[in-house]
């Protein structure tokens, strides 16, 4: 039986909320069982993949191709700003004054644009549907009344 690789237990590196955001790990599936199916596992024949994710944004070069994850929509992503965030993948530029960062690959402009949203209205609903001590709450509590620490160049890796 292959040795599980699925899961890490990072507790015994000692890091503190947020400094294990940049572990990489380079594993590359074989083939696989599932449920009585034999699976085969090929590289995926894509550009660019793009994500919609809860955790922080990040847009991650890879030679030629790139991850772009907007973050969250709906809650603060970057320091010192409360807005949630969107990957625009385009052919033309954006010219709006939301453009947080981004980058370009040929004729592709990728970009992390900034979306407004009424701070004090979500915080307000969020805690009325996640009282401390729910798990929503203990995930995203922090993040949705303090914000993030979490800076551009942390975000944009190419």
């Amino acid at each position: 039986m292959a040795v599980r690789t699925d899961s890490f237990d990072l507790g015994t590196l000692g890091l503190a909320s947020g400094e294990g955001r940049r572990l990489t790990l380079a594993v590359a599936p074989g083939s696989f069982d599932f449920g009585g199916t034999a699976y085969d596992v090929e590289p995926a024949q894509v550009d660019v993949f793009a994500s919609s994710h809860t955790c922080l944004p990040v847009f991650q070069a890879f030679n030629e191709n790139l991850l772009l994850n907007n973050g969250a929509a709906g809650m603060p992503n970057l320091a010192g700003v409360r807005e949630g965030l969107l990957t625009r993948i385009a052919t033309h530029a954006f010219g709006g004054t939301q453009r947080r960062f981004g980058l370009r690959r040929g004729a592709l402009h990728c970009d992390a644009i900034a979306i407004d949203y009424d701070d004090a209205a979500w915080r307000r609903s969020f805690h009325a549907q996640w009282p401390p001590g729910s798990d929503a709450h203990t995930s995203y509590g922090s993040r949705i009344d303090e914000g993030t620490d979490y800076r551009i160049d942390e975000a944009l890796r190419i």
